[in-house]
Parts: structure tokens; C-alpha cells; sequence
């Protein structure tokens, strides 16, 4: 199977599972028009890299969210979730979540498992080369929420350690701008576990999901959020 069958199965697994799915390409950037709130009648034939978006879910009891974790030393989710939140919202069956690109964010290029770290954002001098196990990596953490929990314009709530993805994407398969391969996970032992097929991502309540945005976006947000 070459790779670009593998990139477009797993656009329509994922289709099948109830996202609605955006075909994007290299750099990131979508292939077509896109509405996060709604999804085409079929699923799209993606060839570079997929994303899907938050908000629509084709069970319309919930509504999806990503984490995207661009800091892999932040404390946020465990002052979420506690010191075992990568075993609650990665170690089930049905989670979904993916490793993104390597850090230093922007500095690293990869070929395979051989990486260059360089000093600047234009990749004109590498200073250290490194193999891709021994780099950290950012992480995206899909869930579903209950749709009575978002009554307003939730958006996307910025922070420069973790992201709430909602009316945009999140990429979650093919190859990063770096070189890596978006890789699907699983938390087993204490260690990321590679998978073929992630579930539909955890149910989050609406207290443990406006416990997220208390701290990514302040309490003095979450009532226009929840009005």
C-alpha cells in the first residue's frame, strides 16, 4: 500500500467514525473549502495529510474538541485532569490521540529517524543532530464533549502551551513540515504506543471540559461560553 492510500483510508476511517474530515496539504493548509460545522455527503480523497475539524460530529450529542499541546512540559492538563491524565484521555480503547511535530517547535528538520536542530526558523544552520526518539514532540488530544455544554461561539482559544481546537482543524495524519509522520498513540505502561485505528476520542463532561478552557482562557470567559 503506497503512502498515499494509506493517507486516504484513513480519511475515510475517520469519516466513518463520525469526524468531518479536511483534506490539507504539506505545509498544512486545506484543500478545498472547509465548514466546521458541517461535512460534505462523502468523504473526501485526501493525498497529503488529513485534519479534521472541531464542532461537527456525526452523532449530534456531541461536539468535538482538540487539545493541542505545543509545550510538552506544561502543567495545564495535569492541573486538569491530575498527575495520570495521559492514561485518562490516551490510555482507553476509544481515545484518539496523535504526536505531532518534533521541539523545538519550527527548528527541527527530519529525515527518517535522523534529525537536524537548528538555530533559526529558516533552517540555515543545524546545530545538533539528534535521532527522533530522543526529541520530545507535541501532542493532539481529541475529545467529544456533550453539544448542550457549547452554547456560544466557542473559537479557538490560544495559549502558547496548549490549544482548544473548535471552529478550526487539527492535522492528525500524514507527514508534518518537519519530515515526521503525524503518529497515532495510545498511553501503555508509561510509554506512547503506536496505533493503526484510534476510537472517537474520550467523552469529557462539561465540568472537566470548562476546567480546560478556565485555564487556558480564564473564568471570566466561561459565561459567555455556557450562556
Amino acid at each position: 500500500m503506497t503512502n498515499t492510500d494509506k493517507v486516504a483510508g484513513f480519511a475515510t476511517y475517520l469519516y466513518e467514525q463520525g469526524f468531518n474530515v479536511v483534506c490539507v496539504s504539506g505545509d498544512k493548509k486545506p484543500l478545498g473549502s472547509w465548514d466546521a460545522s458541517k461535512r460534505s455527503d462523502k468523504p473526501p480523497r485526501c493525498r497529503e495529510a488529513v485534519a479534521i475539524t472541531g464542532n461537527f460530529f456525526a452523532d449530534e450529542q456531541y461536539k468535538v474538541a482538540a487539545f493541542d499541546i505545543d509545550d510538552p512540559q506544561t502543567k495545564i492538563m495535569e492541573e486538569a485532569f491530575g498527575p495520570d491524565w495521559r492514561n485518562y484521555l490516551c490510555g482507553q480503547p476509544w481515545s484518539f490521540c496523535v504526536l505531532t511535530g518534533p521541539r523545538p517547535k519550527h527548528l527541527v528538520e527530519c529525515e527518517g529517524e535522523d534529525c537536524a536542530i537548528f538555530e533559526d526558523k529558516e533552517h540555515t544552520k543545524a546545530v545538533k543532530h539528534v535521532k527522533l526518539s530522543e526529541l520530545e514532540r507535541g501532542l493532539a488530544i481529541i475529545v467529544r464533549v456533550p453539544a448542550k455544554c457549547v452554547k456560544g461561539n466557542l473559537g479557538t482559544m490560544r495559549n502558547p502551551e496548549v490549544e482548544i481546537i473548535y471552529s478550526n482543524y487539527q492535522v492528525v495524519y500524514g507527514r508534518h513540515p518537519s519530515g515526521v509522520l503525524y503518529q497515532p498513540v495510545r498511553w501503555e505502561d508509561g510509554r506512547w504506543v503506536p496505533v493503526d485505528a484510534p476510537g472517537a476520542g474520550v467523552v469529557l463532561s462539561c465540568e472537566e471540559f470548562f476546567r480546560v478552557v478556565g485555564l487556558i482562557r480564564g473564568a471570566d470567559q466561561l459565561l459567555y461560553i455556557t450562556r
